[in-house]
C-alpha cells in the first residue's frame, strides 16, 4: 500500500469491514460450521451492496470448492443447503451471460456435490436464465407485474396460472411445482406456529 500516494488512507476507508478479534478467513469459518451440521446466518441487511455481493460470492465459492474437493477425493461431501433472500441482489442478473459464474455453477452442478440452493425473489425476470432452468422446485406467490409472469410462463405450465398469480393476493396461497410432481399445484400454506405445533403434538 506504500507504493501509492495516500495508500494508508485508502486502506483506512475499509476499516468498518475489518476486525482485530479474529485471524481466520470468515469463509473458512462458515464452511467449517456448515460441514459440522450447524446453522449459519450471514446478515447482509446493512452495508454496501457491492461489498455484500462480493462477500456472498466468496462464501458460495468456498462452499462449492470445498465440497467439490471432497467429492474428487472420493469422500462423502456434507449436505449443505444455501438459502439466499432477496436473490436479485446477489445472483447474476438476466443480462449476464457468464456461465462460469459461481452461482450458475452451483445451480447446474451443486447436486453432484451435495449442495442445494434455495433463492427467494420477487423479480424472476432479473435472475440469470441458466439458474432458472436448473431450478427443480418452485413456490410462486403473488406477482404484480406482467414482466415477471411473462418470464414465469416459460417454465412448466405456469402459463395456466398467470391470471391468478397476478390477481390473487391471499396470504399463503402459492402455486407449487416440485421435482417429484409433473404439474403445478395450487396450495394453501398454513402459517407455521410453534405454539400450534406443540398443541397438535400428543404428549
Amino acid at each position: 500500500m506504500f507504493e501509492y500516494p495516500n495508500g494508508s488512507r485508502l486502506v483506512g476507508r475499509v476499516a468498518e469491514q475489518h476486525t482485530n478479534t479474529t485471524g481466520t478467513d470468515y469463509t473458512d469459518d462458515i464452511y467449517a460450521h456448515l460441514a459440522a451440521g450447524r446453522f449459519v446466518i450471514v446478515d447482509q441487511s446493512s452495508g454496501d451492496a457491492e461489498l455484500n455481493k462480493a462477500a456472498a460470492d466468496r462464501v458460495i465459492a468456498r462452499i462449492f470448492d470445498q465440497n467439490r474437493a471432497r467429492f474428487r477425493r472420493a469422500e462423502q461431501p456434507p449436505d449443505i443447503l444455501v438459502y439466499v433472500e432477496e436473490a436479485h441482489n446477489i445472483l447474476p442478473s438476466s443480462r449476464e451471460l457468464d456461465f462460469q459464474d459461481i452461482w450458475v455453477k452451483t445451480a447446474k452442478e451443486g447436486a453432484k456435490y451435495r449442495l442445494g440452493l434455495v433463492y427467494a425473489t420477487q423479480e424472476v425476470s432479473s435472475i440469470q436464465r441458466n439458474i432458472l432452468r436448473n431450478t427443480a422446485n418452485w413456490f410462486i406467490g403473488h406477482l404484480n407485474n406482467t414482466d415477471e409472469t411473462r418470464e414465469l410462463k416459460k417454465f412448466y405450465d405456469f402459463a395456466d396460472f398467470e391470471k391468478s398469480i397476478l390477481r390473487a393476493q391471499d396470504r399463503g396461497f402459492v402455486r407449487v411445482k416440485t421435482l417429484s410432481n409433473p404439474y403445478v399445484v395450487p396450495v394453501q400454506v398454513e402459517r407455521f406456529s410453534i405454539e400450534a405445533q406443540r398443541a397438535a403434538t400428543p404428549s
